[in-house]
């Protein structure tokens, strides 16, 4: 069950919302057909949506500082290790979002409960 005192803190820094200004750099940066184009455009839209409704729920088991660095921890690990972590089922979210919340409740920092994930998930790509 939440906690709500534990969210009196700042919000997350980070919404749904994809970043437009990084979605230009994706555009400047991609080059070949027009259909390669819309394919990578396509692709990092959609990846920080998932990305940003991932982390967005996870505001709902753990305060915004805590979310933010769990997410930080994300730019050191591969697209392909970032996906695993975000394409989390449905059925699932529940069971890892409250071991996530139970594990910094109980001391652990929030950025070695991300990594823990990361190369659990990592092993199953």
């Amino acid at each position: 069950m939440l906690n709500s005192e534990k969210f009196s803190s700042k919000p997350s820094k980070f919404s749904i919302a994809p970043d437009i200004d990084q979605l230009r750099d994706v555009v400047d940066s991609i080059e070949g057909t027009e259909a390669e184009f819309k394919d990578k455009l396509f692709y990092e839209y959609a990846k920080q949506a998932v990305t940003g409704a991932f982390f967005e729920r996870l505001n709902d088991y753990l305060d915004g500082e805590d979310v933010d660095k769990m997410r930080s921890v994300l730019v050191d690990y591969s697209p392909e290790d970032i996906l695993s972590v975000i394409s989390l089922p449905e059925e699932l979210v529940e069971k890892n979002f409250s071991d996530f919340e139970k594990r910094i409740e109980n001391g652990e920092a929030p950025e070695d409960v991300m990594r823990s994930y990361v190369d659990k998930v990592s092993k199953y790509k």
